[in-house]
């Protein structure tokens, strides 16, 4: 049908409908995500627990462990590939003491680590991805004349070599175990003061087990990184020294050639627990030779704040900058590793806040894991928090100097857990960054363009199997970087159909970037 639009005003309204049909266009051509895969299990959510891993080879491993029997009970493991069609599937038979303290996946293999009742006795399950062949060897430290009065923290390997963080009453150390002879050792220069290291990296390019320890005499606050052989040897020793007025609380270690590896962390003027910004600076550059990037001066940091609110403080910066002060802030962060993409940098962070429900303590103490626990002070220890409030992710890019090029945010809803565990997952899709997580029946979600301002309410519901079947809100749904610019997210789940018939099922959707 042919439009007529006479005169100067047929053309205002030509020229309307003209921009209203851009606008249209462009809507429909903004990305989302879709669930091309939907699979569902039948398992019993009062009987068995399940731990969703995603392999590096971009496949998918199911372990799931029963809550509690009195003598052996099965524990299934079931792998999964891109389409998450099964592709075997092996049982192991565990005594009711050996409980399920955590995993590490690499292309090749998962490693899973469990605990005994009896301190200082752990087991560590080794299982071929490939295949699903598995060893399963016993340990004890009382064999090897250490101290068996350590809580495990997180464990790494790198070729075959375990390096298993732990610590005691008075002290953090490192426990490395040659998988191949049975040995155990500690690592001496990583026997430190609790909460000294911040970091914890396996460069598999390099093949070094990198700590970055975070020293003060309680008024000064400095780095330094210690990097090791496969085998536990210390290789080299760096220290990063701020200037007057500066504290260095964390560090994240770049991947790569060591001659051109970046430094990345967090620091403030005055506290030694929070961070009021961020630094950069090459690994083996001279002293004082660190970028230092406020939070006050990022683009994107303040986005979880209201228009009026960010336009005070920017305010107030700026009259503390007119007379040489810096604005006082601190944050606690979960920062994750160091990624390369592209050649370029990328740090992902989140701002937390613990909290202690029993006695209401706000604890203030900066972290860059997941477990946490080595960097509460002893006196916190027995009152840890029962929850971690999540207010923004946020992501800053930097070039292969340390530069930084731009940064970005993402509003955090509604978000609390009850480890301290990164919320926000992300994958990099081509020149786009996709962050998500799961939130009851809802993906959540927000494509990052650079530092361009996007959508930070982006949602898609989850999809059942048939479009007459309901879904209830799901059971701890939880939501994982899979591969590529896939993510994974599952729960439990009851499922009602048209017939009103009802099923309780443990669901795996495959999330994706819609091309």
């Amino acid at each position: 049908m042919k439009q007529n639009w006479p005169g100067m005003g047929g053309k205002l309204i030509q020229a309307a409908f003209f921009i209203w049909c851009l606008i249209l266009c462009g809507t429909a051509a903004a990305q989302t995500i879709t669930q091309p895969i939907r699979k569902e299990l039948e398992i019993d959510a009062f009987k068995e627990t399940v731990e969703v891993i995603p392999i590096q080879d971009s496949t998918l491993l199911l372990y799931r462990r029963p809550y509690f029997d009195l003598f052996k009970s099965k524990h299934v493991f079931q792998k999964f590939d891109q389409n998450l069609k099964q592709q075997w599937e092996t049982t192991l038979e565990l005594d009711n003491d050996e409980e399920f303290h955590q995993y590490y996946a690499t292309a090749g293999f998962v490693y899973l680590m469990f605990l005994e009742r009896n301190p200082g006795r752990f087991h560590i399950l080794k299982i071929n991805a490939r295949n699903g062949e598995h060893v399963y060897t016993k340990y004890n430290l009382k064999d090897f004349d250490i101290d068996r009065d350590v809580q495990f923290d997180k464990f790494k390997v790198l070729n075959n070599q375990v390096f298993i963080m732990a610590y005691n009453s008075r002290n953090v150390l490192v426990i490395h175990l040659n998988q191949e002879t049975g040995q155990i050792k500690t690592i001496p220069a990583l026997y430190d003061q609790l909460s000294a290291i911040s970091d914890f990296h396996l460069d598999t390019t390099a093949q070094r087990a990198e700590f970055v320890l975070a020293e003060s005499n309680g008024i000064k606050g400095r780095l330094q990184v210690k990097r090791f052989s496969p085998h536990g040897d210390l290789y080299t020793t760096n220290f990063i020294i701020p200037p007057f007025k500066r504290n260095l609380i964390t560090g994240q270690v770049s991947p790569g050639d060591s001659t051109s590896k970046i430094v990345i962390g967090s620091f403030n003027s005055r506290s030694l627990r929070t961070a009021e910004g961020i630094f950069s600076t090459p690994l083996a550059a001279p002293e004082n030779s660190a970028i230092y990037h406020p939070f006050t001066k990022l683009k994107h940091f303040y986005d979880f704040l209201g228009k009026g609110a960010r336009r005070r403080l920017t305010q107030k910066a700026a009259r503390y900058e007119e007379k040489n002060k810096e604005i006082r802030q601190g944050f606690r962060l979960l920062i994750q590793d160091l990624e390369v993409y592209r050649d370029t940098l990328y740090l992902f962070a989140e701002a937390y806040t613990p909290v202690s429900h029993n006695s209401n303590r706000y604890l203030n103490r900066i972290t860059s894991y997941p477990m946490g626990m080595l960097n509460l002070p002893p006196r916190e220890r027995d009152m840890s928090p029962s929850e971690f409030r999540f207010s923004h992710s946020f992501v800053l890019a930097f070039d292969k100097k340390g530069n930084l090029l731009w940064d970005n945010n993402y509003v955090l809803e509604d978000a609390s857990t009850t480890t301290l565990a990164p919320v926000a997952q992300h994958a990099f899709a081509g020149d786009k960054i996709v962050m998500a997580y799961a939130y009851e029946k809802d993906i959540r979600y927000k494509i990052i363009n650079r530092d361009s301002t996007s959508d930070n309410e982006a949602s898609v519901p989850l999809e059942a199997l048939n479009t007459n079947e309901k879904l209830s809100d799901p059971d701890e749904p939880d939501l994982k970087f899979w591969y590529g610019s896939n993510f994974i997210t599952f729960g439990f789940q009851r499922v009602r159909s048209g017939n009103w018939q009802s099923r309780e099922v443990f669901y795996l959707t495959k999330v994706s970037l819609a091309p």
